[in-house]
């Protein structure tokens, strides 16, 4: 199978995760845009857009998914890591709506919730970028999200209830998620 065949196959698979998360979390789904241009979204392969058109206001939606599918023919085969770039965009519309939910980087070191290995890995994933922007906390919180549903989709096929309880995961919660996730270990 050509790269390009297997990388329309992962966007497909992507949307249809994207699709099914945010049919989960909300009420009102928004669309899904696979691009397929080649331009360089520094190796970004999915994000969630939060910006509004007049049509999406009028059915009270607000923004839009986009998946870049030049970037996906390496991930053919590599579900669970798909299921959770699913979740890590459905996580970004979440924080756009309950703003509450945003677990920040202080608050698990402080509280030692999350194991610290897990902290290191998402501080150098995240920290690639600028620690010093103003969509770090955001991507930090994203990027723990899908550290979670990854483990947890490396190990077994996740349940709804689980999902959904990641997702919308508040710094009240993340230590149960912690240890759901440990205990499968």
């Amino acid at each position: 199978m050509k790269k390009t065949e297997k990388a329309k196959l992962v966007a497909q698979f992507l949307a249809k995760k994207i699709q099914q998360f945010d049919a989960l979390v909300f009420k009102k789904t928004v669309p899904i845009t696979i691009l397929t241009d080649s331009f360089d979204t520094d190796r970004v392969v999915a994000c969630f857009c939060p910006e509004e058109k007049l049509l999406w206001r009028m059915l009270g939606l607000k923004g839009e998914y986009k998946i870049f599918q030049n970037h996906l023919g390496a991930l053919f085969g590599k579900e669970a890591y798909l299921i959770s770039i699913a979740a890590h965009e459905v996580r970004h519309r979440f924080q756009l709506i309950k703003k509450s939910s945003l677990i920040k980087e202080h608050y698990l070191t402080e509280s030692k919730l999350v194991d610290e290995e897990v902290l290191l890995f998402i501080q150098r994933k995240v920290g690639l970028r600028n620690e010093s922007s103003d969509h770090y906390p955001f991507e930090f919180d994203a990027a723990l999200i899908q550290d979670f549903v990854h483990s947890l989709a490396s190990k077994k096929t996740p349940s709804s209830e689980e999902l959904l309880s990641i997702i919308t995961c508040t710094p009240k919660t993340v230590g149960k998620i912690q240890r759901l996730i440990s205990n499968l270990q």
